[in-house]
């Protein structure tokens, strides 16, 4: 029983996948009826879909600089008590050989 458990294999993982159909047709249809809308004067709600992803951009832009100045001063810390660390179990070493 404990050898069994010891050599048996592991299942794959299952992932669910659905592919994705891309017409091609149906895209560049619905661009010419939001032109053709546009060029009529109306104004389509995208408009505001739009500006919001564009600040919704902006916000994640500036997330990521922040998160990458925090990772930056903490790659910094931790390099730095590593040279501490390492200064100092040569400092014993060196101690414990020479007396």
């Amino acid at each position: 029983m404990l050898f069994n458990r010891f050599f048996k294999q592991p299942k794959p993982n299952k992932f669910g996948y659905t592919p994705v159909f891309y017409d091609e047709r149906k895209i560049e249809r619905e661009r010419k009826i939001k032109e053709a809308k546009l060029a009529e004067g109306e104004h389509l709600r995208s408009e505001s879909f739009e500006f919001r992803s564009k600040y919704a951009k902006e916000i994640e832009l500036k997330r990521n600089q922040s998160l990458d100045k925090f990772r930056s001063t903490g790659n910094a810390k931790s390099n730095r008590m590593l040279l501490i660390i390492l200064i100092l179990i040569f400092g014993i070493i060196y101690v414990q050989f020479t007396l």
